[in-house]
Protein backbone atom coordinates (compact mmCIF):
# COMPACT_ATOMS: atom_id res chain seq x y z
CA UNK A 1 0.00 0.00 0.00
CA UNK A 2 2.80 2.44 0.83
CA UNK A 3 4.79 1.83 -2.35
CA UNK A 4 2.08 1.00 -4.92
CA UNK A 5 -1.39 2.49 -4.46
CA UNK A 6 -2.85 0.14 -7.09
CA UNK A 7 -2.38 -2.76 -4.66
CA UNK A 8 -4.52 -1.25 -1.88
CA UNK A 9 -7.16 -3.81 -0.91
CA UNK A 10 -10.27 -1.74 -1.54
CA UNK A 11 -13.72 -3.28 -1.88
CA UNK A 12 -14.55 -3.68 -5.59
CA UNK A 13 -16.75 -0.55 -5.65
CA UNK A 14 -14.00 1.63 -4.20
CA UNK A 15 -11.34 0.00 -6.36
CA UNK A 16 -13.34 1.01 -9.43
CA UNK A 17 -13.86 4.54 -8.20
CA UNK A 18 -10.30 5.24 -7.00
CA UNK A 19 -7.96 2.97 -8.98
CA UNK A 20 -9.30 1.55 -12.27
CA UNK A 21 -12.55 3.28 -13.27
CA UNK A 22 -13.46 6.23 -15.47
CA UNK A 23 -13.48 8.53 -12.42
CA UNK A 24 -9.73 8.12 -11.90
CA UNK A 25 -7.83 11.20 -13.10
CA UNK A 26 -4.74 9.45 -14.43
CA UNK A 27 -3.14 11.72 -17.03
CA UNK A 28 -5.07 14.90 -16.25
CA UNK A 29 -2.06 16.83 -14.97
CA UNK A 30 -0.01 15.73 -18.00
CA UNK A 31 -2.78 16.87 -20.36
CA UNK A 32 -2.92 20.31 -18.75
CA UNK A 33 0.86 20.60 -18.81
CA UNK A 34 0.77 19.80 -22.55
CA UNK A 35 -1.99 22.42 -23.04
CA UNK A 36 -0.03 24.95 -20.99
CA UNK A 37 2.98 24.57 -23.29
CA UNK A 38 0.84 24.83 -26.45
CA UNK A 39 -0.90 27.93 -25.03
CA UNK A 40 2.37 29.84 -25.30
CA UNK A 41 1.75 29.84 -29.08
CA UNK A 42 -2.02 30.49 -29.11
CA UNK A 43 -5.07 29.81 -26.91
CA UNK A 44 -5.97 26.21 -26.14
CA UNK A 45 -9.54 24.95 -25.87
CA UNK A 46 -10.15 21.51 -24.42
CA UNK A 47 -13.47 19.93 -25.32
CA UNK A 48 -14.06 17.50 -22.48
CA UNK A 49 -16.37 14.50 -22.29
CA UNK A 50 -18.40 15.32 -19.21
CA UNK A 51 -19.83 18.66 -18.19
CA UNK A 52 -19.52 18.25 -14.42
CA UNK A 53 -17.89 15.97 -11.90
CA UNK A 54 -15.59 14.10 -14.19
CA UNK A 55 -13.40 15.11 -17.09
CA UNK A 56 -14.35 18.78 -17.40
CA UNK A 57 -14.11 19.51 -13.68
CA UNK A 58 -10.95 17.46 -13.17
CA UNK A 59 -9.17 19.32 -15.96
CA UNK A 60 -10.36 22.68 -14.63
CA UNK A 61 -8.70 21.99 -11.28
CA UNK A 62 -5.27 22.07 -12.94
CA UNK A 63 -5.77 25.31 -14.92
CA UNK A 64 -4.23 28.33 -13.24
CA UNK A 65 -5.89 31.73 -13.25
CA UNK A 66 -4.81 33.82 -16.21
CA UNK A 67 -3.70 30.91 -18.38
CA UNK A 68 -4.77 30.70 -22.00
CA UNK A 69 -6.30 27.24 -21.47
CA UNK A 70 -10.09 26.90 -21.57
CA UNK A 71 -12.13 23.82 -20.68
CA UNK A 72 -15.60 23.17 -22.12
CA UNK A 73 -17.36 20.08 -20.89
CA UNK A 74 -20.16 18.37 -22.80
CA UNK A 75 -22.51 15.55 -21.96
CA UNK A 76 -23.04 13.79 -24.11
CA UNK A 77 -20.00 14.45 -26.24
CA UNK A 78 -21.02 13.77 -29.82
CA UNK A 79 -20.00 14.48 -33.40
CA UNK A 80 -22.13 17.63 -33.57
CA UNK A 81 -20.17 19.15 -30.68
CA UNK A 82 -16.90 18.41 -32.45
CA UNK A 83 -18.14 19.89 -35.73
CA UNK A 84 -19.17 23.07 -33.90
CA UNK A 85 -15.62 23.52 -32.60
CA UNK A 86 -13.96 22.92 -35.96
CA UNK A 87 -14.60 26.57 -36.86
CA UNK A 88 -12.09 27.61 -34.16
CA UNK A 89 -9.22 25.50 -35.53
CA UNK A 90 -6.49 27.94 -36.53
CA UNK A 91 -7.47 30.60 -34.00
CA UNK A 92 -6.99 28.13 -31.14
CA UNK A 93 -5.57 24.71 -30.59
CA UNK A 94 -8.58 22.45 -30.03
CA UNK A 95 -8.12 19.20 -28.12
CA UNK A 96 -10.66 16.60 -27.06
CA UNK A 97 -10.36 14.67 -23.79
CA UNK A 98 -12.45 11.54 -23.27
CA UNK A 99 -12.83 9.14 -20.38
CA UNK A 100 -15.88 6.92 -20.86
CA UNK A 101 -14.92 4.58 -23.70
CA UNK A 102 -11.77 3.31 -25.35
CA UNK A 103 -13.09 3.62 -28.92
CA UNK A 104 -15.07 6.30 -30.69
CA UNK A 105 -16.72 6.41 -34.12
CA UNK A 106 -14.24 6.54 -37.01
CA UNK A 107 -16.06 9.50 -38.57
CA UNK A 108 -15.44 11.75 -35.56
CA UNK A 109 -12.94 14.44 -36.67
CA UNK A 110 -10.22 13.78 -34.14
CA UNK A 111 -6.75 12.24 -34.07
CA UNK A 112 -5.50 10.30 -31.03
CA UNK A 113 -2.43 11.89 -29.45
CA UNK A 114 -2.07 9.96 -26.19
CA UNK A 115 -3.83 7.37 -24.06
CA UNK A 116 -3.39 7.38 -20.29
CA UNK A 117 -4.41 3.92 -19.10
CA UNK A 118 -5.54 3.34 -15.57
CA UNK A 119 -4.39 0.37 -13.55
CA UNK A 120 -5.48 -2.84 -15.31
CA UNK A 121 -5.98 -1.07 -18.68
CA UNK A 122 -9.78 -1.42 -18.49
CA UNK A 123 -10.29 2.33 -18.80
CA UNK A 124 -8.30 5.34 -19.90
CA UNK A 125 -8.22 9.08 -20.35
CA UNK A 126 -7.55 9.87 -24.01
CA UNK A 127 -6.22 13.06 -25.56
CA UNK A 128 -7.20 13.80 -29.15
CA UNK A 129 -6.55 16.72 -31.48
CA UNK A 130 -9.62 18.02 -33.27
CA UNK A 131 -9.15 17.86 -37.04
CA UNK A 132 -10.94 19.36 -40.04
Amino acid sequence: MWTDYTKIMFPETDNGQYIVGVTVGTGMDEIIEFAREKSKEKPVRIVAEGDFGLTGDMLSVFVRQGENVFIQGYWPLNKEVLLKHQTDIGKEYIYVVTAHKLTYPADWPMKLLKTYYKSGNASAIQLFELTK
